[in-house]
């Protein structure tokens, strides 16, 4: 069994690692607008979610992602492919609880993955934001009743498998 003080620890650096905040919410979006968006958001087949954009443009816009149950795990690499974040994406949950399981990802014998291990895990519900930096893979999953709902911010080209999105196994449980 985990030692309490040392899952506190690995949970803290983890959060500071990901700018992780709560009540704070660092996209101008109101709810009115989010849950608009959120009605005519289609489905991304390649992650299993709908989203629509918000705001913004393909350089970078402001999205809303219904997660029924989870998004497919993926990773960004190119940093620039986005002039506004240098690659990161903002993530702020709006509505539901989940979990977010993240890891730097690499190259291995050259196949992108996380190293075994690697892997990190944190709880999210309505009202925390983050920040998952360019090269780390990630995957939320939702928890409890009804869908999990998240604003983000990114360049398209993040939404797209050809240009800056490589779709990898599931994140481990």
């Amino acid at each position: 069994m985990v030692d309490a003080s040392v899952e506190q620890d690995r949970v803290q650096a983890a959060k500071r690692r990901l700018h992780f905040s709560h009540g704070a919410c660092p996209l101008d979006v109101t709810e009115a607008a989010w849950r608009t968006a959120l009605a005519a958001a289609m489905l991304d087949a390649s992650v299993g979610i709908r989203h629509a954009r918000i705001s913004g443009d393909t350089a970078y816009g402001i999205h809303v992602a219904a997660i029924p149950h989870q998004v497919g795990c993926h990773v960004h690499q190119n940093p620039n492919c986005d002039q506004v974040n240098d690659g990161n994406e903002v993530y702020v949950v709006v509505s539901g609880h989940g979990v977010l399981h993240f890891g730097k990802a690499g190259q291995d014998a050259g196949a992108v993955r996380v190293a075994d291990g690697a892997w990190e895990r944190l709880p999210v519900q309505t009202g925390d934001s983050f920040i998952i930096p360019v090269g780390f893979a990630h995957q939320l999953r939702r928890h409890g009743p009804g869908a999990l709902t998240v604003l983000f911010a990114c360049p398209d080209a993040h939404l797209n498998d050809a240009q800056d999105r490589t779709m990898l196994p599931d994140a481990p449980d």
